[in-house]
């Protein structure tokens, strides 16, 4: 996983909670995880997920992209991810 550019991601939703939405994918007017970090990296708001992108930016494997997309995650999901990361996804 690439810890700062999930930082990044889960900074911004931290930042602008009205624009997420982790049951959404929609890049309108709020957006899960996933499309948070499309955004960041200048994904257009039209286009379909590029699943391989988002890997490649946050640097995780297609397991951690499922845990990623899951509609049920919160916010403290994503937070406890991050805050575990040196003990559990190392």
């Amino acid at each position: 996983m690439n810890w700062p550019n999930y930082k990044k991601v889960l900074d911004r939703i931290t930042e602008h909670p009205e624009e997420w939405n982790q049951r959404s994918y929609s890049r309108g007017k709020s957006c899960c995880f996933i499309g948070h970090a499309e955004m960041l990296q200048g994904a257009e708001m039209s286009v379909g997920p590029g699943w391989e992108d988002v890997m490649r930016f946050l640097g995780c494997n297609p397991g951690e992209l499922v845990y990623l997309w899951g509609p049920s995650r919160t916010l403290e999901d994503f937070k406890r991810f991050y805050d575990d990361r040196e003990k559990t996804h190392e």
